[in-house]
Formats: C-alpha cells, structure tokens, sequence
C-alpha cells in the first residue's frame, strides 16, 4: 500500500463551492488555508500554523478490532483524529462510524473500495466511489463528509471533477506503518521525529503495530507541546496566520471555567435580538416604537449608549451581520406589522447607520413576507451557498388580529448572494399558523430552522416545530413537531418567541435554544443544548427562574473579547430587558432531558436556579 505523491509545502485557499456536497463544512476549511493557486489539482498535505497543533489522519477503517481500541486511548489522552474511511467499511460497521463522531472525531471519505482511482480510467466509476461514500455517510452519521483522502494518494483528471473543490488531504509525515517490514519502532520514529505544528501524519487503522505505537507517539508529540486536533481544526487555525479571523475555532475557548452572569440593558420597550459583529462587538437591539441599539466593544462587561436606528421602528427580527464585508443589516417596520418595512445598513461596527434600498421577491404564492419577530439572520460559511445571508421571515396572512386570522400565517425565509441588496423568499415552511422562527447553518451546510407555532389545533402540551434545507434555504423539508422543546408556557396554544444559535465550533453541530420551560406563564427562562445539529437535546439548564418572555442568542468569535461567550438577551418583568452571558462550561452542569445521550466535554458548575 505504498503512498506516493508530488507534494507541495503550500496550503491552498479557497472559496469552496461544491456540488457533490451541498451539506459539509468545506468553507470554512478551505477558506482556512494559505493560498497562492486553487485547490484543484492540489492535495493539502500541511497547515501554516503559529498554533502547536498537529494532525493524526487514519486510514480504511472502520476497523472492528482496532478503532475501539484507537478510540479508548484518545479518550483517555485528550486527543481529536480524522478517520479516513471506507464506505464499505462503514456499512459493514456502521456503530463504529456513529462512535468516531460521537466522540469528537472527523470522518473523511477514502472511497467506496478503496480503488487506486487513478488507474479506474472511467469518470463514472470514480464518481461512483467518491459519491457512493459520502450517501453512505450520511444515511450512518447524518452528514457527509467534508474532506477526502485519496487511497495510495494517487489523483488524475477524473478525480479533480468529482471532488471540484472539495479538499484532498495527503500528509506531510507519511508513515509506512502499510509495509510488512515496518516495526512499532519505525512506524513510531516517521511519526514523531521531526514532526512540528501544521503537520499532518498518515497512518492505518488496520495495521496492529501502528496501534501498539500509538502511546508512544501520543506522549512524544504532546511533549513537544503539540495539540493533536482533526485536520478541519488544523486548517481552520491555519486561517488566523494568513492574516484573518476565523469564524469558527476550536472548542475550548467555550469551556473552562464555568462562567455565567446577568445584568439589566435596557428599560424601555419591547422584542430584544442579540449578534456579535465581525470585530467582536456585541450589539443588542430592541424596538416596538424605535429600534434601538446598545454596543459592548469589552465582551459584554460594559454597554454603550442606546442608538436609534430607526424612528419610528419596529424590530423587525434581529440584525444579520454579513461575514464577507462586516456590514451589519438591520429591518424596522413602521409600527406591528404587516406594515411598511425600511432596512439599514452599518459599515462602521454598529455605530451609526443608514437607510437602504432593497428589493424583496415573492414566495411560491406571491406574498412578500413580513420580518417580524424572527431570530437574527446568519452569513453561510459552508457549501456551495458559502457567503449567502438568510433570515427567518413570515407571512401575516389575512390579518393579524383577531386569532381566528391565524390559521392563515406561515413561516419563511428572505436570502441574498447580492450582499442585501436583492432578497429571494423561500417556499414556504410547511405548516400552517406557524411564525417567529430561527435558523442555524450546520458544519455540513445543511439549514436547521425552529419554528413557533401561533396556532395549534392540538391543545398543550405545545412544542417546537423544525424542518431543513439542503440547498442554501431556497426549500424546506422533513417538517416534524420537537417533542423535547417545549413553545412557551403549556397553558396557552400561541407558543413563544425563541433564541436559536450554533455554537460557532469547527466541525461540530451543538445548538442553543432558549425559551420559557413552564407549565403555566412566562417565566423560567432556560437553555437546551443539542449536540448533533438538533436531532436530540439531552440538556437543559435554568437560567432565569422570574418573568422570562422573549429572548434570542448568540455566541462569542474567535480572537475577540467576546471569544468563548454565550449571550442571551431577553425579556423579564417588562418594559425590563436583560442581558445573560454564560459559557458551555456553565451550561454543562444543568440537568439531563432524557432526549438523546449527553456527551461528557467538559467541566461543570454548580447549578444555578438563575437569578
């Protein structure tokens, strides 16, 4: 099983748009890199990094015997890998796949066969083992994956369009652990010897002298201070030395101490949002007669004066802070909508702002849609929909008032390649009377949107409901009520404005969600955490037992004051709005839900009954 290749001591970046994988986290991987050509053509073989990290890759598992094995000690040793798997593997070990990433861990695609593509000389065939694996990834993970490795790392022309833009990882410090004359001791001097940050090793799953190595080389490397990440997590720390600020950074940075406070913002009015800005100011707004702003340039410590954006302003669901220019997208209406909607722009962080032109097309039916009361829209970081800015929207139907008009609304979404300048509207979610909404953005690109519900014919219990789009938010699919979220408190059929936030962590799927956990009232404001993208939630945790309505989340950026923050801005005994900053850390100490397996990542608090 030799591994031959030309290799180049550059990393590539680029602005990754992959039809083959509409769900993955290539984005933010690609754009992490040096770059002075295109991936195409280009296997990445290390990372430019100031960062002690170094990355371990295995190949052709899932191996019955030996990945538990692997997996046992990088528990015990605090240690992250990329699996680079076979798709026949995978199904034949499917709960090893589900294991991989439950613990942390990347899965990479190394083909269906584990073919020397090269020699295939058919495009379909190569498509077929390229594109085969990923199907079988999801169906076994849920996602697929987002990096690929080439067996025998061998590339031609038909590889390169299958994979378009989709990162190859070859390695800087291949071990030839494939050899029948490698011994514990070879396999662990090519690993170790020499090797420093921004590196990337090459070793098989299979082969049992790699395995009886692995402690060594586990010791070794951390003694040379080194972390051993995934390779998305090394090349995403290989964006910060070429001169920019990552989006999404490793997880630590929200672990920790446990953290969490509570301080009043403002006193006014109703309808709070939160976002953190590219530099990492917190901007707060809120707005029933003027939408107004406040700024914390400190991490939330300390708060600015109010800002008026709009006057007369009605909040018109949140901010959307665009990634790619550091704009800042604010929508008012003129009193509770439907009404007249104007939209501002901030080029200055949030500190003034002004008035623009946009145009807003129709959905499937020919309504444009209303923007109140949704959470804050998001920049697309994955995909082939990279740079995209989308938003939760809604349809007021016939009327607002009285109820009976309720039945009519729906829920939506408005999203725009044009920077804000031209919205499309999504076809429509596929309840009826549903309306405030969220949306987060997977590692895999896929869309997760959370709904409330204004009308139930069921009576209470009333819960969530949430649905997904696999092609930049254009269509929603699997609409299905969230058993575990409650909407609101369980004594009305009108549910409750919500927060909706990702966790801004390369490679991983853990969500936020906030609202009000009573049987009767407004009131006990409290968290839920997903940890896959929000197909289970097994925690929760308490964060205001008093009056809690409205409220909306956020999290901290990378390299900012506000980096490893959590901030929810919500309403308590009104007009009173507050803001909560807590860390994953505080939140990990809050109590099991039942719903799904709760992964132990980190070291929790005392558990607080809020404030």
């Amino acid at each position: 099983m030799n591994h031959s290749t030309s290799s180049t001591e550059q990393v590539q970046q680029t602005n990754v748009r992959h039809s083959l994988m509409t769900k993955r986290t290539a984005a933010l991987v690609a754009m992490a890199i040096l770059c002075t050509t295109s991936w195409a053509q280009t296997p990445v073989e290390r990372a430019e990094t100031k960062q002690q990290l170094v990355a371990i890759t295995f190949d052709d598992g899932p191996h019955i015997v030996n990945t538990p094995k692997l997996l046992e000690l990088f528990k015990k040793n605090d240690v992250k890998a990329t699996f680079f798997v076979v798709g026949r593997n995978v199904r034949k070990h499917p709960e090893l796949a589900k294991r991989m990433l439950a613990e942390g861990h990347e899965l990479g695609n190394h083909t269906l066969t584990h073919a020397d593509l090269a020699k295939l000389g058919d495009l379909e065939k190569v498509r077929k083992e390229i594109e085969d694996t990923q199907r079988i990834l999801k169906e076994t993970i849920g996602k697929p994956a987002v990096l690929f490795r080439a067996p025998f790392l061998s590339h031609d022309n038909n590889v390169w369009t299958v994979l378009k833009d989709m990162p190859s990882i070859n390695a800087s410090r291949l071990t030839t652990d494939w050899s029948g004359d490698s011994t514990s001791q070879s396999i662990f001097d090519q690993a170790t010897k020499d090797t420093k940050a921004g590196d990337i090793v090459l070793m098989h799953s299979w082969q049992n002298k790699t395995i009886e190595a692995m402690p060594r080389i586990i010791r070794a490397l951390q003694a040379k201070g080194l972390k051993l990440v995934t390779v998305s997590e090394l090349l995403a720390a290989a964006k910060e030395k070429a001169g920019k600020k990552s989006v999404e950074g490793p997880m630590d940075a929200f672990l920790g101490k446990p953290r969490m406070e509570v301080q009043p913002l403002f006193k006014v009015i109703r309808h709070p949002n939160i976002v953190v800005t590219l530099k990492g100011t917190v901007l707060a707004t809120l707005g029933d007669k003027k939408l107004l702003a406040r700024r914390s340039e400190d991490g939330g410590k300390t708060w600015g004066k109010e800002i008026i954006i709009a006057d007369p302003g009605f909040q018109g669901g949140g901010l959307t802070v665009d990634e790619t220019t550091g704009d800042i997208l604010a929508f008012a209406e003129d009193r509770h909508p439907p009404a007249p909607l104007s939209v501002y722009r901030s080029q200055d962080d949030g500190k003034t702002w002004g008035k623009i032109e946009v145009t807003i097309r129709p959905d499937t039916r020919g309504n444009v849609p209303s923007m109140h009361m949704n959470e804050h829209g998001i920049t697309l970081r994955h995909g082939k929909h990279a740079g995209r800015l989308i938003r939760a929207a809604r349809h007021y139907g016939e009327a607002n008032y009285p109820k009976k008009h309720w039945p009519t609304h729906y829920t939506t979404a408005i999203y725009s390649d044009d920077h804000g300048r031209t919205w499309k509207t999504s076809k429509p979610f596929a309840e009826m009377g549903t309306g405030e909404a969220g949306i987060a953005e997977l590692s895999d690109g896929t869309l997760y949107y959370n709904s409330r519900s204004h009308w139930n014919a069921k009576k209470p219990p009333l819960r969530r409901r949430c649905a997904r789009s696999d092609d930049g938010g254009a269509t929603w699919t699997g609409w299905r009520i969230v058993d575990i979220l409650p909407d609101g408190p369980q004594d009305t059929n009108y549910g409750c404005f919500a927060g909706l936030v990702r966790l801004p962590i390369a490679g991983k799927d853990i969500l936020l969600y906030s609202n009000c956990d009573s049987p009767a009232g407004r009131k006990r404001g409290t968290v839920w955490v997903s940890f896959d993208g929000g197909k289970t939630w097994p925690l929760k945790r308490l964060v205001w037992k008093d009056t809690f309505e409205y409220s909306s989340l956020t999290a901290g950026r990378p390299g900012t004051a506000s980096e490893g923050w959590i901030y929810m801005h919500f309403e308590g005994r009104l007009p009173q709005a507050h803001v909560a900053r807590f860390n994953l850390s505080w939140l990990m100490a809050g109590e099991p839900t039942g719903d799904g397996t709760l992964p132990k990542i980190g070291r929790g608090g005392k558990k607080n009954d809020g404030e």
